[in-house]
């Protein structure tokens, strides 16, 4: 796979993108490999029609925030009952969604059609790069 020429320089760190995932550096001191902030980091962290997040978030070398959103219905899935990173189109199955803090609950169905309570922590793999809400997949 070839990587994309995207190279964003954010407090000296090079992050480098390819199309399906991202590989990174950590120099904000996060402890993360992302080369991103946390998106608690950001103001206003809100839930759309079930499934935009919605936040205005701090963009590198900038005192300004931003208005940004993510549509979580293209990045998580239903998976028997259970919320799945990387998959897509939790909200067909899903009832009572909401958002408390940076988690996402909600009664998802199982294979069965029978609505089950779960959440899913979205600080796990949503942050604020350079002032947008970015899904960040893990290195394998």
């Amino acid at each position: 796979m070839r990587l994309s020429t995207l190279a964003l320089l954010c407090f000296g760190a090079v992050v480098f993108a390819a199309p399906t995932s991202k590989i990174s550096i950590d120099v904000n001191g996060d402890g993360d490999d992302d080369g991103s902030d946390s998106i608690l980091e950001c103001k206003n962290l809100q839930l759309i029609n079930g499934h935009i997040l919605s936040a205005q978030c701090q963009a590198c070398f900038c005192d300004e925030y931003q208005e940004t959103t993510l549509d979580l219905n293209q990045i998580l899935g239903n998976n028997n009952a259970h919320f799945e990173w990387g998959s897509a189109g939790f909200l067909l199955t899903a009832y009572n969604v909401r958002l408390e803090g940076t988690t996402l609950k909600a009664d998802l169905e199982d294979v069965f059609g029978d609505p089950k309570p779960d959440e899913i922590d979205l600080t796990e793999r949503i942050k604020n790069v350079d002032g947008k809400l970015t899904y960040v997949v893990p290195a394998p």
